[in-house]
């Protein structure tokens, strides 16, 4: 699939994602391994020990990241590679180490814990008695004794000791945790020290040793440490034909940790056009990026079993996890089951309670979206950092608009109605004021997306010159569509909602063995105007019922039962209907609308 450039820096996707990897075929098309390596790749010490360089990272809104690194090093005796940069955490499936310059190769890959064995020798002080003593040996010094009345004895030093032990074979695997382990390399013995007088040698146990002095009395002494690194390993099989070779790979892995959070700014004169201005607030608890091509995405990507730890990040709750996140494909595994799993691909949202931390539900976005990429260069962020980058600035027609959204929630029993309300952006993915009373009025403005590339779900701050009007969502807009941004109260716009029941039925209904109440009612919606101009007006009721009719050419929508309509539980026997009316208020001027609607009760 082909990228077009929008010109401010955007290339959209002409397709929905419909594998993750169908992206990778566009983003990831990287020059040969080992181009652009970073300054500060380590040397290859070892025999087959690879550099990794990040070359580039692919951000999801949703807190997870596709990491691109490139690998060169030399190969081994066998034709295998290796590196210790495990990735932590990769997604189940979402790992793979391909070679060439096209990727034509899909390498073997091993993963396994791995121990190096190393010994050390540091200058330190003496800090016990025994090493003053060790410190000293060959020297002529004068020791005190601690016996009564004892002399004090000179001569040259002579401590009575054995080489250490050679260090005991592993009794198991190597395993966790990772990380560095050192032991003292201390000599045998030690319990007895020697003292060279002219002809004569004296021992004496260590013990009795009060004070040791000299010319040229030694403090500091060499200790010998065993140190022992334990890691988690990734080997790669490139093939006997490739010992002693320079080798080259591209490692790829899918990872939770690193999100990037929309924000925008709507500010300048707000009469028939805006400015908007967006950034990337991108947020890094992974890993160390190191000078690497960053890419931010628009939508969310489907991974099935994105809360599965893939077996080659060596965690060893893996199992229990995918048991849990996937019980079925668990058992297939331990089965070795050929039945294929489907793929509902219906939403490329995250579910409840997926959202990464720090990251608004609302901003993640919930609707089916095509993928659209923000390239932002080169970027360095260290793991725990944060960092904002300007993806783009435009200019959008603007429309004033006033908006009065009534829904209603209704008793199950009495029918009477316990309130009306406008839901929470985060529950209304097309509308989006939070507001408080229900009858409140709310000056928005609608935003024309004139561009070649969408606006994606974020944060919006609205500013008119340095005043700041408010602040709410701009959610997910196409080019060529138009979106609603709530801005503030219309504090000179007033509405009033009320019912008025018609008629009552009696067993007008039977279902499942029950009888049921018809109630007619009629709704009316009553909306004042106090401003000087002429007001653009929309109005919208969500009622549960069956709408017959509305007056002042209403539209009307009627569809199942909507369970939020319904105080304490709902009847299925119910539809909803949504009304909607579009019309403009001159200054001074008051319109009543009614709708005639029927629900049932028992």
């Amino acid at each position: 699939m082909r990228k077009a450039s929008d010109g401010r820096g955007g290339v959209r996707r002409t397709a929905c994602w419909a594998g993750a990897w169908a992206l990778l075929g566009v983003l990831c098309g990287l020059s040969p391994a080992g181009a652009g390596e970073p300054a500060e790749a380590q040397a290859a010490t070892e025999p087959g020990r690879l550099t990794l360089a990040t070359e580039r990272v692919v951000v999801f809104k949703d807190g997870y990241a596709l990491y691109v690194k490139a690998a060169q090093g030399t190969a081994d005796a066998r034709g295998q590679a290796f590196t210790d940069a495990v990735p932590e955490a990769a997604v189940l499936g979402c790992v793979w180490a391909v070679t060439g310059k096209d990727d034509e190769r899909v390498l073997a890959m091993r993963s396994a814990w791995h121990a190096t064995r190393t010994t050390r020798t540091r200058e330190t002080a003496a800090v016990t008695p025994l090493e003053l003593l060790r410190a000293n040996v060959g020297r002529r010094v004068t020791l005190g004794l601690t016996r009564q009345g004892a002399a004090d004895v000179e001569g040259v030093l002579e401590l009575l000791e054995q080489p250490a032990a050679p260090e005991p074979a592993p009794a198991g695997p190597e395993g966790g945790p990772a990380g560095e382990a050192v032991t003292e390399v201390a000599p045998l013995g030690g319990q007895l020290v020697v003292l060279q007088a002219g002809d004569t040698r004296i021992a004496l146990p260590v013990a009795e040793v009060r004070s040791v002095s000299g010319k040229d009395l030694a403090t500091r002494l060499l200790r010998t440490e065993r140190v022992v690194k334990r890691a988690k390993r990734l080997s790669f099989d490139f093939g006997a034909a490739s010992a002693g070779k320079p080798v080259g790979l591209r490692l790829l892995y899918f990872a939770e940790g690193l999100h990037w959070i929309p924000t925008y700014r709507v500010g300048g004169a707000l009469e028939s056009d805006a400015r908007l201005a967006l950034q990337g607030e991108i947020l890094n608890e992974s890993e160390d990026v190191q000078d690497a091509a960053v890419d931010l995405v628009v939508g969310v990507p489907s991974f099935r079993f994105r809360d599965v730890v893939s077996p080659l990040s060596l965690e060893g709750a893996m199992r229990g996890a995918l048991q849990s996140a996937a019980p079925q494909l668990a058992q297939q595994m331990l089965s070795n089951s050929s039945r294929a799993f489907g793929n509902d691909q219906s939403e490329l949202a995250v579910q409840e309670g997926d959202t990464a931390p720090a990251t608004p539900a609302e901003l993640v976005g919930r609707s089916e979206q095509d993928l659209f990429v923000y390239p932002v260069g080169r970027l360095s962020l260290a793991r725990g950092a944060r960092a904002t980058v300007p993806l783009w600035q435009a200019t959008a027609p603007l429309r004033h608009l006033y908006t009065l959204d009534v829904e209603v929630v209704r008793n199950q029993r009495s029918g009477e109605h316990v309130y009306q309300s406008a839901k929470a952006a985060s529950a209304a993915p097309t509308r989006g004021p939070r507001r408080a009373p229900a009858s409140l009025v709310w000056h928005e403005l609608e935003l024309a997306n004139t561009g070649t590339q969408p606006w994606t779900t974020g944060a919006a701050l609205l500013l008119k010159g340095d005043l700041p009007l408010g602040q709410d969502v701009l959610r997910y807009t196409s080019p060529g569509a138009k979106t609603l941004l709530p801005m503030t109260v219309a504090v000179d716009l007033r509405g009033r909602y009320e019912e008025r029941e018609l008629e009552r039925r009696s067993n007008a209904l039977s279902w499942s063995g029950d009888a049921y109440s018809l109630v007619l009612k009629q709704g009316t919606i009553t909306v004042t105007s106090f401003r000087k101009e002429a007001s653009p007006l929309r109005v919208t009721v969500s009622v549960g019922g069956k709408v017959e009719e509305a007056s002042d050419a209403g539209r009307v929508l009627v569809n199942d039962l909507k369970a939020e309509d319904w105080s304490g539980g709902a009847y299925a026997v119910n539809n909803h209907s949504d009304v909607a009316w579009d019309l403009t208020l001159e200054p001074g001027q008051s319109k009543t609308l009614t709708y005639r609607f029927g629900f049932y009760v028992r």
